[in-house]
């Protein structure tokens, strides 16, 4: 009798970059085209579209890597009317795209497709075909950010592929539906496939997740920390694209009860000004305890507290949404930890690890494209005994767009990029949120942080909503 071998589960993977106090957002590099351009991308769990400027773009911001050029690469074609546009617009023979928000700042742009590659050229990841947005307007917010588009990798609700799986879908061995991020202070990794182990310290913790509406909804029941027990978090959902991580304002404020009386008890903690703690290490915070319909994860210090200007401030890295608001666990809620969304299992793994950080980005160099690629083996994915029903995150924003062979389409769109701000504040100072409305919501600046000190639990939120 011969022995079947099993297949060999193999990881794509990519470098993060950003961080949340300063860019507010964590990126990838994309290399698109033929020879290659390098495209930066925020990669963001609440979206499911893939755009970026290019230089066609008549109102398109300065952003940290040149515009495409959908001239220069020979592997580039246009969406044009006709079966191409399906459920888009068509314009000058180009399908079109577009989305408006109420205070004025908008994207829009025409579809195109080009070869492209996940992550940078030194980490030589497989190049596929893909449906991309080139916008050819871009305002307020998206103007002044820093990376130059947005990497949705949520499922849309038709059933859609999302550009991580039009990437992977031809690689042999690799699971284009199970991918994970484990974001440090300063960057981070993005793995396709399944987890890289070498980052776990302990063990990995199974939530059940609901995909509704695309969204990684999971139920938090309970939240303790130091003897106080907060409760009513409604509908939670997990999105990368969200700076903090957002609360209603019963449970934030019986976690800030918590966090403030324990410190006053054990004086360990420095001195409270605001939001913020004066203090030189994190050492004598108590950690969160967050249950999950009976899964445990802790919310740790250095995840739940981010640095402030100056070198011993530390300010709450989660924010009062108003009352009955559900929950946002955004990127300050995945910090430390590797974060894997297993779709076919329909659960979220989390665990404690120590996650690679990446604060410069490599030069890029097309001469590496025709490089093979080395690929690492990863474990799958283990369901937890029992299944649990998550509740539906309620909402009804749905993202205009086309798709390519089957539509690329739609859904709630996070945008992460420059927020509303007070005049001669720098782009890099920014933060958005992606909840039940499509609210956007100014980062803190030094300006804030001390406004912040003046006024206990003044929220520095601006609203956009999608028209």
């Amino acid at each position: 009798m011969v022995a079947v071998l099993p297949r060999i589960q193999r990881i794509a993977s990519a470098r993060l970059y950003g961080n949340v106090y300063d860019y507010a957002y964590y990126f990838l590099d994309l290399s698109v085209g033929t020879p290659p351009q390098r495209v930066s991308v925020i990669v963001d769990t609440g979206s499911s579209i893939t755009a970026f400027p290019c230089q066609t773009c008549r109102g398109c911001g300065s952003h940290i890597d040149p515009l495409y050029d959908i001239t220069k690469s020979s592997t580039a074609r246009w969406h044009q009317c006709g079966q191409d546009c399906k459920a888009s617009s068509c314009k000058s023979n180009h399908c079109t795209y577009h989305q408006g928000y109420t205070e004025g700042s908008s994207i829009g742009g025409w579809w195109f497709e080009d070869v492209v590659r996940l992550g940078d050229l030194f980490q030589h990841n497989p190049q596929m075909r893909a449906a991309l947005g080139c916008h050819q307007e871009e305002t307020r917010l998206f103007y002044t950010q820093k990376a130059n588009g947005i990497m949705g990798i949520r499922q849309p609700p038709t059933g859609d592929p999302t550009l991580l799986q039009q990437l992977l879908r031809d690689r042999e061995h690799i699971n284009a539906d199970v991918f994970s991020m484990c974001i440090a202070e300063s960057g981070g990794h993005l793995a396709v496939g399944g987890p890289n182990t070498s980052y776990h310290r302990g063990e990995v913790k199974h939530l059940k997740m609901r995909l509704s509406g695309g969204f990684f909804n999971v139920q938090l029941t309970e939240l303790s920390i130091a003897g106080s027990i907060a409760t009513d978090f409604r509908n939670t959902i997990i999105d990368s694209g969200t700076t903090w991580t957002y609360f209603g304002s019963r449970p934030y404020q019986t976690i800030r009860k918590g966090i403030e009386d324990f410190c006053g008890t054990h004086q360990s903690c420095g001195s409270l000004s605001g939001s913020c703690w004066h203090v030189s290490d994190l050492k004598g915070f108590p950690d969160m305890e967050m249950n999950f319909e009976g899964v445990k994860v802790n919310w740790v210090p250095r995840a739940y507290l981010h640095k402030g200007k100056g070198s011993q401030r530390w300010c709450y890295s989660f924010q009062d949404d108003g009352p009955g608001a559900s929950t946002v666990l955004g990127a300050s809620w995945m910090m430390h930890q590797d974060v894997i969304f297993d779709m076919p299992q329909q659960m979220v793994g989390v665990v404690p690890a120590e996650c690679p950080e990446y604060s410069t980005r490599p030069e890029h160099d097309p001469s590496m494209e025709d490089l093979s690629t080395p690929f690492t083996s990863a474990p799958s994915i283990q369901p937890p005994a029992k299944r649990f029903k998550a509740k539906k995150f309620n909402i009804g924003l749905l993202w205009a767009g086309l798709a390519s062979g089957a539509c690329l389409a739609t859904g709630f769109i996070s945008i992460v990029a420059a927020a509303c701000r007070p005049a001669g504040e720098s782009d890099d100072k920014v933060q958005t949120k992606n909840a039940k409305n499509g609210e956007v919501v100014g980062a803190q600046t030094e300006e804030e942080d001390e406004l912040l000190e003046r006024q206990e639990g003044t929220s520095t939120q601006n609203f956009l909503k999608i028209a």
